[in-house]
């Protein structure tokens, strides 16, 4: 897809900005997928099922140009706002980013949720197939199989949410306290007459 292609889509007022930031890639279940620019694009660009098969050279074609337009993108959008990429990627901004990483792995919500994913994973393999005796059982319309795909879809998809809200909450903070010193800087300052 072409840059002007992709901006044309992005500017189309059917889709909700941003939403697909908050997907969980089970496109099957959405119902949501007719105001998500990424699942139409996906649409478009891997409609042919070659395409779409990650052990077929076509696919990682299609994903190598894909990327490649991105960063395109992404470079004429920061020369636009004033941002010089080839700065960003200094020895303290990859330290910084990598003491936010470990610090978002570490916190407690995070170590939670990837505690629960093994959990889940733990108690489906002792007790699967007494999950399924006692499903259908009980079956009161539900369907065990459903049950046990959706909670095995969602069991990863916890702590990615978490540790990414986590770490937005501490950008969020850093951009606040930044703020604060850059105000308080500017109250001690002597004026100039």
């Amino acid at each position: 897809m072409n840059r002007d292609r992709l901006k044309k889509l992005a500017a189309d007022e059917r889709f909700i900005a941003g939403i697909y930031n908050y997907c969980d890639r089970w496109c099957e279940r959405c119902p949501q997928t007719s105001r998500c620019l990424n699942f139409s694009i996906s649409e478009e660009e891997f409609s042919d099922p070659e395409a779409r098969d990650i052990r077929n050279e076509a696919f990682w074609n299609k994903l190598s140009g894909i990327l490649g337009e991105t960063l395109e993108l992404l470079k004429e959008s920061a020369k636009e706002w004033g941002i010089e990429l080839e700065t960003l990627g200094s020895i303290d901004d990859i330290e910084d980013i990598k003491a936010k990483d470990v610090a978002v792995k570490n916190h407690l919500l995070c170590r939670a949720a990837k505690s629960y994913s093994k959990m889940v994973e733990d108690w489906f393999q002792e007790r699967e197939r007494l999950f399924f005796e006692t499903a259908t059982i009980v079956n009161e319309g539900v369907n065990p199989e459903e049950a046990l795909e959706v909670i095995r879809w969602y069991r990863y998809f916890i702590a990615a949410k978490v540790m990414r809200a986590i770490r937005g909450k501490m950008e969020e903070e850093e951009e606040r306290r930044d703020a604060m010193n850059s105000q308080a800087i500017r109250m001690v300052q002597p004026r100039s007459h």
